[in-house]
């Protein structure tokens, strides 16, 4: 049998990033035939904004096209069926209202959604164009036990979008609540200390403190 052929489009970013850990598991599903009823043996990770690469490796036909939250409407034509994985957080703010036109007009074949909630912002997309995947992480050993504490956990990452949210959040938490942990990459936690203006149940705090906790 033919080597199936994909290749998932992503912004190249750090390894300490989500959408970095989204890669390997797209990767990993596609080698494993999770996506597709058969497994994928060429699969190679590509950023949109170099796409064509140079006059000495030009883009070639492949059998998918996975676009990780931003679709790129130059590399849809080299590929016979375009995926795109959505953030929602992000579509709303970007005109990329092309990619719902429909195949024969140049529009993506399939929108994949990681919860119903974030499906149902697209309401004229056809079923058979959408699907819900229950998004899984690496294998992690059971919790530990602890006494039940009245406490929030809020973890924010380095999703941008996220830490604005948590600035309004931090804001408007009262002080006669209970104790809210954000957890956030390193480069925001003044960021979002500062918002939270000294409020004493307000703890800001990297996502990982110790590399064994990773």
């Amino acid at each position: 049998s033919r080597t199936m052929k994909a290749v998932i489009i992503c912004e190249l970013i750090s390894k300490t990033k989500g959408l970095y850990h989204d890669v390997l598991l797209v990767e990993q599903m596609l080698r494993e035939g999770k996506l597709f009823q058969v497994p994928f043996d060429s699969i190679q990770i590509v950023d949109p904004r170099s796409y064509f690469g140079n006059a000495r490796q030009p883009p070639s036909v492949v059998d998918v096209h996975i676009h990780l939250e931003i679709p790129c409407r130059a590399a849809m034509p080299w590929a016979k069926c375009n995926i795109i994985m959505v953030n929602p957080e992000l579509w709303p703010r970007v005109k990329w209202d092309w990619a719902l036109q429909p195949v024969e007009k140049g529009g993506m074949n399939l929108f994949v959604f990681k919860y119903p909630q974030a499906c149902a912002l697209f309401p004229t997309l056809s079923k058979d164009r959408t699907c819900v995947v229950s998004w899984r992480a690496g294998a992690m050993d059971a919790p530990r036990r602890t006494d039940k504490t009245r406490e929030f956990l809020y973890l924010v990452g380095s999703s941008l979008n996220k830490v604005r949210a948590a600035e309004t959040i931090v804001q408007a938490w009262k002080p006669e609540w209970p104790a809210l942990h954000v957890r956030l990459a390193a480069e925001y936690i003044d960021r979002v200390t500062a918002a939270a203006k000294d409020r004493a149940n307000v703890h800001c705090r990297l996502v990982y403190d110790t590399q064994e906790e990773r």
